[in-house]
């Protein structure tokens, strides 16, 4: 299975400095090859702000995790990446726009 992101809220809608993002990946790897624990982290960007990152997670059996309560500053166009730890690489980006 592939590598996705998702975005929600509570309210439907991703409301810059309003609402809580809950970002979620699934179809990721828990194990390399030689049964290591994968590590990654989420980060989002938007031109001329801050890069937003999340915590370093292993995800789980089923290949989940949810960053939640992103709060994101400002309204615009945001890349979210999912990234590896152990080399940087991307797995997965999600194109997210903000209100």
């Amino acid at each position: 299975m592939a590598a996705a992101i998702t975005a929600r809220s509570a309210t439907g809608t991703v409301v810059h400095k309003l609402t809580f993002a809950h970002i979620s990946v699934t179809g990721v790897d828990d194990n390399t090859a030689a049964g290591a624990e994968r590590r990654y982290y989420l980060q989002a960007t938007k031109s001329g702000e801050s890069t937003l990152r999340s915590h370093v997670f292993g995800p789980s059996q089923d290949g989940k995790h949810t960053w939640d309560n992103v709060m994101f500053p400002s309204a615009g166009s945001w890349s979210v990446t999912l990234r590896d730890v152990s080399n940087d690489s991307t797995i997965a980006t999600l194109a997210l726009t903000v209100a």
